[in-house]
């Protein structure tokens, strides 16, 4: 995906996370839900994650990559999650979704995480 974003699943539970890939345990978690399809470009993540309880709804999400993260040790651990979420947009529905894919000009469709 780039800029310190993978997609990771362990049979339980997949999700969008950012940090070092060789170092998942100092890793982020971006989108914690179940992430059933995504896709990305050089500058946007899409994804799509499916709910974990009955009776809820589907919900996307759009990543913009180039909102820049800052990470240093003066941010808590508060600020720091508040810090990577500046360049989420979600959870949306998917009316929201396609509106806000066409005005950000992001030509891509979701694909089958698995």
């Amino acid at each position: 995906m780039g800029a310190n974003y993978w997609f990771w699943e362990d049979g339980n539970k997949s999700q969008i996370v950012y940090g070092d890939k060789k170092s998942p345990q100092g890793s982020i978690s971006i989108i914690d839900a179940n992430v059933s399809q995504y896709n990305f470009t050089d500058k946007y993540i899409i994804a799509k994650s499916n709910p974990l309880k009955k009776n809820s709804i589907d919900t996307y999400w759009i990543i913009d990559k180039e909102v820049k993260i800052k990470n240093d040790n003066s941010l808590n651990s508060e600020l720091y999650d508040l810090e990577l979420k500046k360049g989420l947009k979600g959870p949306l529905d998917k009316d929201s979704f396609e509106y806000l894919k066409q005005k950000l000009q992001i030509n891509i469709e979701l694909k089958s995480a698995f």
